[in-house]
């Protein structure tokens, strides 16, 4: 499978690293529930980023959720994104 390419233009562009789903969380800790995943084939848009800036907030169709930064691949500007809090 081939990993979708990063737009640059779309605000904050986050994928999976690699060609496998990925456990979006009910918070920024893998203390939390999974309650959803990334989908290796689609770009999603990070909507928030916690303090220490390790985990990134999505919107998925089911509400918003958290996914570890290190799991992911991003693009565009992501320096620029809020800090979240868990809702």
């Amino acid at each position: 499978m081939n990993l979708p390419p990063l737009p640059t233009d779309q605000g904050c562009a986050i994928a999976t690293r690699n060609a496998v789903s990925v456990n979006v969380r009910s918070g920024p800790s893998t203390d939390y529930p999974a309650v959803g995943a990334l989908n290796p084939e689609v770009v999603y848009t990070a909507i928030g980023v916690n303090s220490s800036r390790s985990w990134y907030q999505v919107q998925l169709s089911s509400g918003p959720g958290w996914v570890a930064a290190r799991v992911t691949r991003t693009a565009g500007t992501c320096a620029n994104l809020p800090i979240a809090t868990r809702t």
